[in-house]
């Protein structure tokens, strides 16, 4: 068996500095503990990149000349490392390690001389030190959180500044021992320093930009100290306070204290040029504008910030610096459903896009239209920013929706004009993290999710979705008798967590006429997709009315499942006793609890239903494997045998085979057992087969059905605890039963944490059947594989 990467979906970290975009035209972002590859021209995540062991705070590209595409990428993570990857025979690699910091590192820089090739990188971390290639620099107890290299002005003399928690900039020059020499710190910021950046102008000097926390960019210049300007420097360098600017005394000028950097027989000197105002919150990320191809520099750059804007600044004629292009939201909602600020905003190689990272681990993209003069913006990815606790293929296997402990439920779709993976709705944004979902076979669209709040929320699509699930993705929803009934879209209230149906013709109560002093517009509009949405329809355009809550239980939600007849949902929580641990069973038709069943004494990991419904199988913390039979009139599920010790430690996972013959379980013991379900009418469970793995088994998941070609009367997969995959088949012969060969998907493929659900399906693709497999993980990515024989 050959398995491939379809599709993975991963959100960007909250951290300021977590993205790069490269002459090579490749995005490079962080997400969770991975280094993520974004292509823009084939709009999808080419790959993800594992070597750290915790989450990824800063990457930037390793540059290898002008115009020459970059071939080698740098990271630091909260592990302490910084890890430089290479590309080698087009796969991406880890090249290097370096840990030099006890702790956290916060942001790196890359300075590479072209004609040495020569390369220098320094990192600083939360534990107040810099670190170089040289050696390291220590700032006591304030924290670096940002750093930038580049060469003195028409000089090869590098130039280290660093900025942090003590509202300065540490101007250092390396000496030829090696060492670095502090030559000056450039005072002005009132609050943390949170953003350089380095720019050659074309006359030669060097412009630093520096944004921070106080809601301001600052401009300052290096330039060449000669005899000629030496009168005027020392006029400039009078005693005035340049921090005198942010206590708002109008008396005070810009072009004042000129700080002289000395090395050897050399002189430059560094002043403030220019003071950028017009953010209203933090900010967070600064990029100047890319080199032209005949190598002019354009003196533009660009600023994300936690107002929820982007700013393009640009000098005017006679020098002023002003915000000539606002981008982001103006007015509208936050919070849950909106934006709360962007970390990061880079322009691509030729500065016709620009990619932006929110708060929200969104991805925001912006193309700019010359024959309109104005930036539009564009479809790009999205994907949780948090743990991935469950993933479900809806009945007709068109889609999948997953939920997480971002406490978003997110559905994805196939675009079927580019063929790409996109998330097309987004059902539900809550104010719990999400634990579990399932699908209800008994109306197209309806799904039932779990969560930390105790409740089970049941959603079905509006109309709206039915629609654009059409337009965009192709997928035909026939009728079942219920399509006239379904609201058009749905909006959440005010202090609420339940989205409410938005009727066709009913006027949407937070309208215009509720918040005429805020906003111009609705809140929620009913909107019919015609390509995968922006994340701003997302948050609030794309929700489900929720139908139904479903009561009950006492502590967090843990699982959830449906039989496929649609009848019967059953459900369980987190238990530390025998009372909290039992599987309560409600009737769908009526909504109404039917019984609740005590079988285990700690909490239920999962349940799932027999092909045919006639059985149930729980498994549970409390090592026990207990299957259930449709009681006489149908009504609920009553426990018919069970395994008290089935494992030696927690059972994570359990799963029917397609013909109800066998249930396979996989538990932290690290095996994965099969059990013969075709002795069950005479309460007998045998342990027929079992399979050890490397690692705690965290999921197992049968196919649903076998392919011809594949040789096996039986497929699984399992999932670990260390993210990695493997597929095998199971052999069923007369009077024996055996697992084949454990084909192991790449680890660079797979997740690097636990992988919490795989889902099955089959796709008929080129007259050729093939499987597809999703699987989810607590570290932050879902991912598609293509399993081919």
């Amino acid at each position: 068996m050959d398995a491939s990467l379809a599709f993975v979906s991963l959100g960007a970290n909250k951290v300021a500095g977590c993205t790069d975009w490269g002459i090579n035209n490749l995005f490079a972002y962080a997400g969770g503990k991975f280094v993520a590859l974004y292509d823009p021209k084939k709009n999808k995540v080419i790959t993800t990149l594992c070597g750290h062991t915790d989450r990824v705070n800063t990457v930037k590209w390793v540059p290898n000349g002008r115009g020459v595409p970059e071939v080698e990428l740098v990271s630091g993570g909260v592990d302490g490392q910084v890890i430089i990857w290479k590309q080698i025979n087009n796969q991406w690699q880890k090249h290097a390690s370096i840990k030099q910091h006890k702790g956290s590192v916060t942001n790196v820089a890359v300075l590479v001389d072209q004609e040495s090739k020569s390369c220098y990188v320094a990192s600083t971390g939360i534990d107040a030190s810099e670190w170089k290639k040289d050696g390291s620099v220590s700032f006591g107890n304030k924290m670096m959180e940002c750093v930038e290299l580049t060469y003195l002005p028409q000089s090869k003399v590098i130039c280290l500044v660093a900025g942090g928690l003590d509202f300065l900039i540490h101007v250092f020059v390396r000496q030829q021992e090696g060492t670095y020499f502090k030559s000056c710190s450039l005072a002005g910021h009132a609050d943390w320093i949170r953003a350089l950046s380095f720019v050659t102008c074309d006359d030669g000097s060097v412009l630093l930009a520096s944004a921070s926390q106080d809601t301001r960019i600052r401009l300052w210049k290096f330039k060449t100290r000669t005899i000629s300007n030496n009168q005027e420097e020392s006029i400039m360098m009078g005693n005035l306070d340049i921090s005198a600017l942010s206590r708002g005394e109008e008396s005070f000028s810009l072009s004042h204290n000129a700080h002289v950097i000395s090395h050897q027989d050399q002189q430059w000197t560094a002043i403030l040029e220019a003071l950028l105002t017009g953010h209203e919150e933090w900010v967070h990320s600064i990029h100047w504008h890319p080199p032209s191809n005949d190598h002019h520099q354009p003196m533009k750059l660009i600023t994300s910030s936690m107002d929820r804007t982007m700013t393009i600044w640009s000098p005017t004629e006679s020098g002023v610096w002003t915000s000539n292009v606002r981008m982001g939201e103006f007015g509208g909602l936050s919070g849950l459903f909106g934006q709360m600020g962007y970390y990061s905003a880079k322009w691509s190689p030729d500065a016709k896009l620009i990619m932006a990272t929110g708060h929200h681990g969104s991805f925001h993209l912006w193309e700019f239209e010359s024959e309109l003069d104005e930036w539009k913006p564009r479809v790009s990815v999205s994907g949780h920013f948090g743990a991935v606790m469950d993933a479900e293929w809806d009945p007709n296997h068109d889609y999948f929706v997953t939920v997480g402990s971002d406490q978003t439920t997110r559905l994805f779709g196939v675009d079927q004009k580019t063929k790409n993976w996109h998330e097309v709705s987004r059902p539900q944004i809550h104010g719990y993290d999400l634990e579990c979902i399932s699908f209800l076979p008994n109306k197209k669209h309806l799904i039932v999710t779990g969560a930390d709040e105790k409740v089970l929320r049941v959603f079905e699509a509006p109309q709206t979705f039915v629609d654009s699930l059409f337009n965009v993705c192709g997928v035909v929803t026939g009728s079942d008798g219920g399509d006239q009934t379904r609201a058009s879209a749905a909006q959440v209230p005010a202090l609420g967590l339940s989205n409410k149906p938005i009727l066709e013709g009913e006027v949407d109560p937070m309208s215009k006429q509720e918040f005429d002093d805020y906003s111009q517009e609705q809140v929620f509009v009913p909107l019919v997709l015609q390509s995968p949405p922006f994340e701003e329809q997302l948050l609030q355009n794309t929700l489900w009315p929720e139908v139904q809550k479903l009561y009950g239980h006492s502590n967090e939600l843990v699982c959830v499942a449906v039989n496929h007849a649609g009848t019967h949902l059953v459900a369980a929580c987190s238990a530390k006793v025998a009372q909290a641990a039992a599987i309560k069973i409600w009737d769908i038709s009526s909504w109404r609890e039917v019984d609740s069943v005590d079988a285990h004494t700690l909490t239920v990991t999962q349940m799932n239903f027999s092909p045919n419904d006639q059985y149930m199988v729980s498994v549970s913390r409390d090592r026990a494997v207990i299957v259930y039979e449709k009681s006489q009139d149908g009504s609920t599920y009553e426990p018919i045998v069970g395994k008290s010790k089935a494992h030696e430690r927690i059972i994570w996972g359990c799963s029917w085979s397609h013909d109800n013959k066998f249930i396979a379980t996989g538990a932290r013991d690290k095996v994965v057992k099969f059990w013969s379900a075709q002795d069950l009418n005479n309460k007998n469970l045998n342990c027929v087969c079992s399979v050890t793995m490397k690692e705690p088994v965290t999921a197992v998941e049968f196919v649903p059905i076998v392919l011809a070609g594949y040789n096996a009367e039986y497929m699984y997969a399992v999932g670990m605890e260390n993210g990695s995959i493997c597929v095998s088949n199971l052999f069923v012969t007369e009077g024996s039963i055996q697992s084949g060969s454990l084909v192991v998907i790449n680890p660079l493929l797979c997740h690097v944490d636990t992988v919490r659900r795989l889902r099955w399906r089959v796709v008929n693709e080129d007259e050729e059947s093939k499987y597809q497999l999703l699987s989810c993980s607590t570290d932050h990515s879902v991912r598609v594989f293509d399993i081919k024989k």
